[in-house]
């Protein structure tokens, strides 16, 4: 079994989490993405209401319009959209939820910020 990228809780991440492979979008405050872009709200401190196994995780979401909506809702998440395709080897991801929001659990050595692309110009 692969060792993610942090220590995570029991049951985490969920039974419906999967390897696949899959072109994902990521909000991140610069043009290029760094490692700063690819920080979880446990290792920022944030969302302490929150379930700490979706604190660990990552925000991705499945196309730029759904990236996009959300960045327009909440500016201060960042100031671009950056794309990837994910693949088994980085790690688990959550299913699609209507806002087609998912999470990201990533394996040690796997989130890789030169694999994302800022992706403005999309529509």
């Amino acid at each position: 079994m692969s060792e993610f990228m942090m220590q995570l809780p029991d049951n985490c991440p969920p039974d419906v989490a999967s390897q696949r492979e899959l072109v994902v979008y990521r909000i991140v405050k610069t043009n290029p993405p760094t490692l700063d872009d690819f920080k979880t709200h446990a290792q920022l401190g944030l969302a302490p209401h929150v379930d700490y196994c979706r604190r660990c995780s990552l925000s991705l979401f499945d196309s730029y319009s759904n990236a996009m909506h959300r960045l327009n809702l909440s500016p201060k998440l960042g100031a671009h959209v950056a794309q990837a395709t994910l693949t088994p080897a980085h790690g688990l991801i959550s299913p699609v939820n209507k806002a087609g929001h998912m999470e990201w659990w990533a394996y040690k050595g796997k989130v890789m910020p030169d694999e994302f692309t800022v992706s403005d110009d999309e529509y």
